[in-house]
C-alpha cells in the first residue's frame, strides 16, 4: 500500500513523499515530478496512482536495464 505522506512544492514542480508498505518489503521515499506530471495527476488529485507508475516504471527500468 502506498500511503502519500507530504507534498513540497517548488519552481520546479513538486516533490511527493510516501511510504510503501508490501508483503515483504516496506521503504519510505521521494518522487520529484514536474509541474507537467504533477498537472497529469489532476493536480494533486490522483497522486498515488501516478506515484505507483512511475515506481512500476523504476523497478522495470532496475530489473531490465532500459
Amino acid at each position: 500500500m502506498i500511503n502519500i505522506e507530504e507534498v513540497i512544492y517548488h519552481n520546479e514542480g513538486v516533490t511527493v513523499h510516501f511510504t510503501y508498505k508490501g508483503d515483504d518489503i516496506e521503504f519510505d521515499g521521494y518522487i520529484r515530478l514536474s509541474l507537467k506530471e504533477y498537472k497529469a495527476s489532476g493536480n494533486g488529485e490522483d497522486l498515488d496512482y501516478l506515484v505507483k507508475c512511475i515506481l512500476v516504471r523504476e523497478l522495470h527500468y532496475l530489473v531490465n536495464r532500459y
